[in-house]
Protein backbone atom coordinates (compact mmCIF):
# COMPACT_ATOMS: atom_id res chain seq x y z
CA UNK A 1 0.00 0.00 0.00
CA UNK A 2 2.96 2.30 1.25
CA UNK A 3 5.60 1.47 -1.53
CA UNK A 4 4.02 3.27 -4.88
CA UNK A 5 6.58 5.51 -6.39
CA UNK A 6 4.28 8.22 -7.37
CA UNK A 7 2.93 8.37 -3.94
CA UNK A 8 6.41 9.10 -2.85
CA UNK A 9 7.19 11.50 -5.00
CA UNK A 10 4.02 13.53 -5.04
CA UNK A 11 4.56 13.49 -0.82
CA UNK A 12 8.03 14.62 -1.00
CA UNK A 13 6.80 17.21 -3.47
CA UNK A 14 4.09 18.72 -0.92
CA UNK A 15 7.05 18.35 1.72
CA UNK A 16 9.57 19.96 -0.18
CA UNK A 17 7.30 23.11 -1.19
CA UNK A 18 6.46 23.50 2.47
CA UNK A 19 10.45 23.24 3.85
CA UNK A 20 13.91 24.48 3.56
CA UNK A 21 15.73 21.98 2.07
CA UNK A 22 16.16 18.56 0.29
CA UNK A 23 17.11 16.48 3.56
CA UNK A 24 14.82 17.98 6.00
CA UNK A 25 11.86 17.03 3.08
CA UNK A 26 13.96 13.58 3.10
CA UNK A 27 13.56 13.44 6.79
CA UNK A 28 10.20 14.71 6.91
CA UNK A 29 8.70 12.06 4.27
CA UNK A 30 10.20 8.78 6.39
CA UNK A 31 8.61 10.48 9.52
CA UNK A 32 5.69 10.76 7.28
CA UNK A 33 5.62 7.20 6.57
CA UNK A 34 6.57 6.02 9.94
CA UNK A 35 2.96 7.77 11.04
CA UNK A 36 1.37 6.16 8.57
CA UNK A 37 2.71 2.60 9.53
CA UNK A 38 1.59 3.33 13.39
CA UNK A 39 -1.82 4.86 12.53
CA UNK A 40 -3.16 2.49 10.10
CA UNK A 41 -5.65 1.47 11.74
CA UNK A 42 -7.16 5.14 11.67
CA UNK A 43 -7.99 4.53 7.77
CA UNK A 44 -11.27 4.02 7.04
CA UNK A 45 -11.09 3.79 2.92
CA UNK A 46 -8.41 2.09 1.92
CA UNK A 47 -9.56 3.99 -1.18
CA UNK A 48 -8.57 7.24 0.41
CA UNK A 49 -4.86 6.53 1.17
CA UNK A 50 -3.02 9.33 -0.87
CA UNK A 51 -5.16 11.58 0.56
CA UNK A 52 -4.64 10.09 4.22
CA UNK A 53 -1.05 10.56 3.30
CA UNK A 54 -1.24 13.70 2.11
CA UNK A 55 -2.69 14.44 5.33
CA UNK A 56 0.18 12.83 7.55
CA UNK A 57 2.48 14.95 5.39
CA UNK A 58 0.86 18.15 6.20
CA UNK A 59 0.32 17.61 9.74
CA UNK A 60 4.35 16.17 10.06
CA UNK A 61 5.77 19.65 8.73
CA UNK A 62 3.57 21.42 10.76
CA UNK A 63 4.92 19.52 13.75
CA UNK A 64 8.64 20.46 12.44
CA UNK A 65 7.85 24.27 11.91
CA UNK A 66 6.47 24.37 15.59
CA UNK A 67 9.70 22.43 16.57
CA UNK A 68 11.87 24.80 15.01
CA UNK A 69 9.68 27.21 16.69
CA UNK A 70 10.58 26.19 19.68
CA UNK A 71 14.27 25.63 19.40
CA UNK A 72 14.45 29.21 18.31
CA UNK A 73 12.63 30.41 21.59
CA UNK A 74 15.11 27.89 23.33
CA UNK A 75 17.70 29.71 22.45
CA UNK A 76 16.88 33.31 22.86
CA UNK A 77 16.01 32.14 26.44
CA UNK A 78 19.10 30.33 26.56
CA UNK A 79 20.93 33.41 24.95
CA UNK A 80 19.18 36.01 28.09
CA UNK A 81 20.75 33.48 30.27
CA UNK A 82 24.04 33.47 28.56
CA UNK A 83 23.96 37.48 29.13
CA UNK A 84 22.64 37.78 32.61
CA UNK A 85 25.34 39.65 34.52
CA UNK A 86 24.57 38.29 37.47
CA UNK A 87 26.85 35.43 36.51
CA UNK A 88 29.81 37.57 35.88
CA UNK A 89 31.24 37.19 39.67
CA UNK A 90 31.99 33.75 39.80
CA UNK A 91 35.33 32.27 37.89
CA UNK A 92 35.44 32.01 34.26
CA UNK A 93 35.10 27.53 34.90
CA UNK A 94 32.22 27.47 37.58
CA UNK A 95 30.38 30.52 35.25
CA UNK A 96 30.54 27.94 31.92
CA UNK A 97 29.57 25.63 34.35
CA UNK A 98 26.54 27.38 36.25
CA UNK A 99 25.29 28.28 32.67
CA UNK A 100 25.28 24.44 30.95
CA UNK A 101 23.68 23.86 34.30
CA UNK A 102 21.07 26.54 33.35
CA UNK A 103 20.98 25.89 29.60
CA UNK A 104 20.30 21.98 30.55
CA UNK A 105 17.35 22.93 33.01
CA UNK A 106 15.62 24.92 29.86
CA UNK A 107 15.37 21.68 28.20
CA UNK A 108 12.79 19.15 27.73
CA UNK A 109 12.96 16.11 30.21
CA UNK A 110 13.00 13.73 26.81
CA UNK A 111 16.20 16.21 25.85
CA UNK A 112 17.83 16.25 29.02
CA UNK A 113 17.36 12.01 29.37
CA UNK A 114 18.76 11.69 25.99
CA UNK A 115 21.98 13.20 27.21
CA UNK A 116 22.12 11.82 30.33
CA UNK A 117 21.41 8.04 28.68
CA UNK A 118 24.44 9.34 26.03
CA UNK A 119 27.43 10.99 28.33
CA UNK A 120 26.43 9.63 32.04
CA UNK A 121 25.21 5.93 31.01
CA UNK A 122 27.30 5.74 28.09
CA UNK A 123 24.38 3.94 25.95
CA UNK A 124 24.98 3.68 22.10
CA UNK A 125 22.37 4.45 19.88
CA UNK A 126 21.01 1.54 19.60
CA UNK A 127 20.68 0.90 23.15
CA UNK A 128 18.87 4.26 23.47
CA UNK A 129 16.57 3.50 20.70
CA UNK A 130 15.49 -0.12 22.73
CA UNK A 131 14.40 2.08 25.58
CA UNK A 132 12.72 4.56 23.94
CA UNK A 133 10.99 2.32 20.89
CA UNK A 134 12.28 4.20 18.15
CA UNK A 135 15.02 3.67 15.61
CA UNK A 136 18.56 4.19 16.31
CA UNK A 137 18.17 6.77 13.60
CA UNK A 138 16.09 8.87 14.99
CA UNK A 139 17.69 8.64 18.46
CA UNK A 140 20.97 10.11 16.46
CA UNK A 141 19.34 12.95 15.10
CA UNK A 142 17.79 13.82 18.34
CA UNK A 143 20.73 14.22 20.15
CA UNK A 144 22.21 15.97 17.47
CA UNK A 145 19.79 18.55 17.55
CA UNK A 146 19.84 19.07 21.32
CA UNK A 147 23.65 19.29 21.03
CA UNK A 148 23.22 22.22 17.69
CA UNK A 149 20.92 23.76 20.26
CA UNK A 150 23.63 23.81 23.56
CA UNK A 151 26.23 24.82 20.87
CA UNK A 152 24.47 27.86 19.91
CA UNK A 153 23.73 28.91 22.90
CA UNK A 154 27.07 28.82 24.59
Amino acid sequence: MFDNEVMRLRLYKSIRQRVDSDEVAEDLLQETYERAVRSIGSLRDENSVVIWMHVIARNVCNSYWREQYREEKKIERMKEVLSDPSQQHYPRERRDTGKLHDLLALLPERQRWLLAMRYERELCSREMSTLLHVTPEKVRMELHRVRNVLRAAL
